[in-house]
């Protein structure tokens, strides 16, 4: 039988969604409870394992366990498969030491394959990042981003009964609408300064990366974003140019993409494909509020239409501010 638990009532979809963090992991419940289609495919997509989940799975929320802290959904498919999903509304991960809390629930159950399940809007690339050994105290750990959900949740919509249906594309137009408000700074340009000289040991400039090799790296984490859409350079005291970003991938090993560069192993990088150069049309100093190789968000209007990379910055702040 499927059943959601959880301290408060659950009649519809409606009554979960809005714009808190819980919010959304009860909705994810809730569809889950609703669905064996994409409980199914979320369960394969963790383990790889194809599960028959009807009338044999739980799903339960807030769960509350002394010293052990509050799950957010619980999943149980039989004897089969077990796992504790704990789900972030923005581009966070969960920090270790509460998954580590979680770890030993997961351990205590007697199913075959047992996770840990991170839901967030962060990449997996930058999970593996954040948890390079994927396991937490021996418990394995899988991440998967909010976009991989809705995508679940549209293969699933075929597959399921029309009262299901109606359910799942609900949720489906919920999360789009959610993925939406992320991607308000689509038309946002990562600023970012280039050195005149070359990275330690190449035989390439960090200018001619760009200019050259229509390419641009930077590290996962540690304080860098997720891939932009959008990044500007700026480098002889003023910005030079804005490329889209066309794909990226992630390396580790620079030789592989570069023969210029010497034979060394780097922690992961996000490599960007640039398109063409959009070339502003006058004189864009970086101006007094830009330290020398700081770097910074600003919307590509404001970038093409300001006379310093500092005023673009601060018209840019300016629309995030309540207006009275």
């Amino acid at each position: 039988m499927t059943l959601v638990r959880s301290g408060n009532s659950i009649s519809t979809l409606f009554d979960l969604v809005g714009h808190q963090e819980n919010d959304m992991t009860s909705a994810l419940a809730f569809v889950l409870s609703r669905s064996p289609s994409l409980l199914r495919t979320l369960a394969k997509t963790v383990c790889g394992v194809d599960f028959d989940v009807n009338d044999k799975m739980l799903i339960e929320i807030q769960t509350a366990r002394r010293g052990k802290g509050i799950t957010d959904i619980e999943i149980s498919i039989a004897d089969d498969f077990f796992c504790v999903i704990e789900a972030k509304k923005g581009p966070w991960l969960p920090d270790k030491t509460q998954l580590a809390c979680y770890a030993p629930i997961v351990a205590s159950s007697a199913a075959k394959y047992r996770y840990l399940v991170t839901i967030s809007h962060a990449t997996i690339e930058m999970s593996n990042v954040h948890f390079p050994s994927r396991k937490i105290k021996g418990i394995p750990l899988d991440h998967l981003p909010w976009r991989s959900i809705k995508s679940m949740v549209d293969q699933s919509i075929s597959k399921e009964t029309n009262k299901n249906k109606w359910i799942l594309t609900q949720f489906s137009t919920y999360l789009g609408a959610l993925l939406g408000m992320e991607n308000r700074f689509s038309n946002m340009v990562y600023v970012v300064a280039l050195g005149s000289g070359n990275p330690d040991g190449w035989k390439l400039s960090w200018i001619d990366i760009v200019e050259k090799h229509k390419s641009y790296f930077y590290p996962v984490g540690g304080g860098w974003p997720d891939p932009p859409n959008y990044i500007g350079f700026r480098y002889g005291g003023m910005l030079q140019s804005i490329r889209w970003v066309k794909s990226h991938t992630v390396f580790t090993n620079p030789r592989t993409i570069f023969p210029e560069a010497p034979k060394v192993e780097w922690q992961p990088h996000y490599l960007f494909a640039l398109d063409s150069p959009i070339i502003p049309a006058h004189e864009i100093r970086t101006g007094n509020r830009i330290n020398y190789a700081a770097r910074c968000w600003c919307a590509i209007d404001t970038l093409l239409t300001s006379e310093t990379l500092s005023e673009a910055l601060t018209k840019t702040e300016s629309r995030s501010e309540p207006q009275g």
